[in-house]
């Protein structure tokens, strides 16, 4: 078992290793614009690409009272975790080498070099660090309600890890866990606890050139499932021995052990296949072991083969959503075959919209619209990529190109930008007969788009209204809940689709629509009840903003809903917005 240490004991068995070691100060996958962005602000030059600026680890445990950070095995965060706890006990016992004074540091946000100041200015009453082992509670913790209580290793606790980081929230401690991306990526966090990725200077561990001895009587003990008593499988060297023993197996028996329980065995096989002489044969076998295996079987050789159990894992519920995720970039590297261009049929109906749960959506009133088609999901990488090539018109995106991506919405795009597509798509489509010669492909109206996403859902008060015509539901949308912090594959969250069938309505990106807003950013110009006025397609000043629907990767469940509004100047652009289309 693992032992919390705090102050001089924290001091005496970390200090002289962690002062002896270099140490680089970690930034998150998480930006200045990130943060801007979230509220859809005026962007300082809408017409220049700003280069990212990454906040640092100690930022975002400084300023978040719970944090989970995940990295992938090696990716640094047991380093950070120790220099980080260090420093705050030693502060509180006046130590010369480790305190406050030494987590002010310039950091390097970027690609650019560009340096800025990372510290701790809070008083705290010092911190407990904890590397947790199998069977450890750590809500045993003895920590002090201002103290930093830091779980490291937070992966060993398994599927009982949310509950037990909930009930210390509850306690209102200052909270930093830290665990392996692979094996924290399927957790449900409580309300209240941010996470974030490391950007780690090294990447996933590489399988080193021979295996270690096996061990054939643990080997056989994990094999039994024996999770409690057996040393967990995703620390390092339990895992290369595991790996190890795994290379004297057929790859069906491996496939069979993964299915057994995947999370024990995902390390150990991925490493396992570093020294397969026949890697595509193991991923072969995982593949036909179900969604988790063709997940993994990817990762180890991705083959065309592969293209239809990856099609079930990315809709799998049953599979977290950072693995559906992972099978959707294998699925857009080898040929996404769905049809991303795909049109719903909305009827002409009597609709509500707005409610009363923000000002700027309110009064809920009814209106009575014609029937349209809408795009199924926002406009993809792959489709957008083919209107630049054919017009040679600038795209943002720094990576709108890879292949990796290709199944992912198209973001950083300005109002112009949209509304030059769907000319592009009218003229293309009538080419194509895909629509007749009066049809036009054009961005949705606010009412259009609040009409797909809700349907004929009435409004309840104090109530958000969500496309599953339900109360909140962490996996049916890619919001700040999810814990993506960026775009995924189209159609990765199939439980939230609207009433009629259409998907990424809400998280995933803000989507533009023809409606004005105004030029305040806080109020419209002109409140509800909507009128067709306060609709126009052509140019307005470049001032006067437009609106924008949905939320995106990095919105709250109160703004990743069917009324909440948001807008932005036609020129500004950011990579958590995109749009869809109607065709009318």
């Amino acid at each position: 078992m693992g032992a919390p240490l705090s102050g001089a004991a924290l001091l005496a068995a970390h200090g002289a290793q962690v002062a002896a070691t270099a140490y680089v100060a970690p930034l998150v996958a998480y930006t200045q614009e990130d943060a801007e962005a979230k509220g859809l602000r005026k962007l300082e030059d809408p017409a220049a690409l700003r280069p990212p600026v990454h906040f640092s680890a100690l930022e975002m445990v400084r300023d978040e009272p719970a944090l989970l950070l995940t990295a992938p095995l090696g990716g640094g965060k047991s380093c950070f975790a120790l220099e980080l706890a260090l420093s705050l006990a030693g502060e509180n016992l006046g130590d010369a080498s480790f305190n406050r004074a030494r987590l002010a540091r310039m950091v390097a946000r970027n690609d650019q070099g560009l340096l800025l100041l990372e510290s701790w200015d809070e008083a705290i009453g010092g911190a407990t660090y904890w590397a947790l082992q199998p069977g450890d509670d750590p809500r045993q913790a003895p920590c002090e309600p201002d103290a930093l209580l830091v779980l490291d290793n937070i992966e060993v606790l398994g599927m009982r890890g949310p509950q037990m980081l909930s009930d210390l929230m509850a306690r209102g401690l200052h909270l930093l866990a830290l665990g392996e991306s692979e094996a924290c990526c399927g957790w449900a966090l409580p309300n209240g606890m941010a996470t974030h990725t490391l950007l780690s200077t090294s990447a996933a561990p590489v399988t080193p050139a021979s295996p270690p001895e096996p061990d054939p009587a643990q080997f056989e003990a994990w094999s039994r499932g024996e999770r409690r008593s057996a040393p967990h499988l995703s620390q390092g060297p339990r895992a290369l021995q595991a790996a190890a023993t795994l290379t004297t197996q057929h790859p069906q028996a491996i496939a069979a052990l993964f299915k057994s329980d995947p999370e024990l065995w995902r390390l150990p096989v991925t490493l396992a296949a570093g020294w397969s002489d026949d890697p595509r044969a193991l991923a072969m076998a995982l593949g036909s072991s179900g969604a988790q295996g063709a997940v993994l079987g990817a990762q180890i050789a991705r083959d065309p083969v592969m293209v239809p159990a990856l099609l079930a894992a990315l809709t799998e519920p049953a599979l977290p959503a950072h693995r559906r995720n992972v099978a959707g970039r294998h699925l857009a590297a080898l040929g996404d075959p769905r049809d991303l261009e795909k049109l719903i049929t909305i009827p002409a109906g009597r609709v509500t919209m707005g409610g009363d749960t923000h000002p700027n959506a309110a009064p809920a009133h009814v209106l009575d619209l014609a029937g349209f088609r809408i795009g199924r999901f926002p406009v993809s990488n792959r489709l957008y990529a083919q209107f630049i090539s054919d017009t040679g018109l600038m795209w943002r995106s720094p990576d709108g190109h890879d292949p990796e991506r290709d199944n992912a919405p198209a973001v950083d795009l300005t109002w112009h930008d949209a509304n030059a597509f769907c000319r592009w798509l009218t003229i293309r489509w009538r080419r194509e007969e895909r629509i007749g010669a009066r049809h036009t492909v054009r961005l949705p109206s606010e009412p259009e788009w609040e009409y797909a996403a809700r349907g004929c859902q009435p409004a309840r008060p104090g109530e958000e209204a969500y496309p599953w015509a339900g109360p909140w539901v962490p996996d049916r949308a890619n919001a700040l809940e999810a814990g993506f912090n960026t775009t995924t594959a189209l159609g990765l969250f199939p439980r939230g689709a609207s009433p009629f069938g259409v998907e990424d309505m809400t998280g995933q990106v803000w989507e533009w629509t023809s409606t004005l807003w105004g030029s305040d950013p806080a109020k419209p110009a002109k409140p509800y009840p909507w009128h067709p006025q306060d609709d126009a397609a052509a140019p307005a000043p470049a001032n006067i903003r437009r609106v924008l629907r949905g939320g995106c990767f990095s919105s709250h469940q109160g703004k990743a809903t069917c009324t909440y509004r948001g807008s932005l100047e036609p020129g500004g652009f950011w990579r958590g917005n995109g749009f869809r289309i109607v065709v009318s």
